[in-house]
């Protein structure tokens, strides 16, 4: 039997594909370097920003 932290990390990495899409993206390190110098100015990961910006823009089109 796998001990606690084993089983709790294969639970996580369950979950993630059950629960979770990954989208890989590309760009340039120019445009990396304007979107962390922008996450960092909101206190926010390039991660968090990211998806933020694609919540907003969501939210924009079903408005439409």
């Amino acid at each position: 039997m796998p001990d606690t932290s084993e089983h709790r990390k294969e639970y996580l990495l369950n979950y993630k594909k059950t629960n979770y899409k990954r989208v890989p993206l590309d760009i340039s390190h120019d445009k990396y370097d304007e979107i962390k110098a922008m996450s960092d100015k909101k206190g926010m990961s390039v991660n968090g920003y990211i998806k933020n910006a694609i919540d907003i823009q969501l939210k924009k089109d079903n408005k439409s």
